[in-house]
């Protein structure tokens, strides 16, 4: 799952479709936040983490294009609504 921090001045859904094209070569719309989080870290300071709805990927999926530096590899993931 793409992922990354929110820059300063940037929305988290911002931050979501930079990343996601960043990281899969993909341009996606977040459609709807799914579920938000707190991560507390002792080291890195508290976390509060995002995971947003950007659609189906449909025919998007043949146009996945990996950076090969944050995510190196994929595997299938089937969710259940």
């Amino acid at each position: 799952m793409p992922g990354g921090y929110v820059d300063r001045g940037e929305s988290p859904a911002a931050a979501c479709e930079r990343e996601v094209n960043e990281e899969l070569g993909l341009r996606r719309t977040v459609q709807r936040l799914l579920v938000h989080d707190w991560a507390p870290s002792e080291t890195e300071g508290d976390k509060i983490l995002y995971v947003f709805d950007c659609g189906d990927l449909g025919n998007d999926e043949r146009n996945i294009r990996l950076d090969g530096v944050e995510i190196d590899k994929t595997e299938s993931v089937i969710l259940a609504t």
